[in-house]
């Protein structure tokens, strides 16, 4: 199943604004929830999609189709989360 990015108007000029939506917790739902955000050249973005599939950490189908970032892009978290980054370089050959 993929899943979509939501978008709403952009303030400035209309055009719509990329919006990560926050996922549905289920109250019984023990697990916590983690947001994965790849930005980068499209290869890059795809190359590490199919790499996290071949670790089994992701299947490659249930990423979002990946959105060309022409506007500024807005993440709102939810209250209470925390946000942390890492950057790898790598070749591609």
């Amino acid at each position: 199943m993929r899943n979509d990015f939501m978008s709403r108007p952009n303030e400035r000029d209309g055009s719509a604004l990329l919006q990560i939506p926050s996922a549905f917790i289920l109250p019984q739902d023990p697990r916590y929830v983690i947001k994965h955000v790849l930005i980068g050249q499209p290869v890059a973005v795809d190359r590490t999609i199919l790499h996290l599939q071949q670790l089994r950490y992701a299947d490659a189908t249930t990423w979002a189709r990946p959105l060309a970032i022409g506007e500024p892009l807005s993440i709102a978290p939810a209250p209470g989360d925390v946000i942390s980054t890492l950057i790898r370089y790598f070749r591609i050959e």
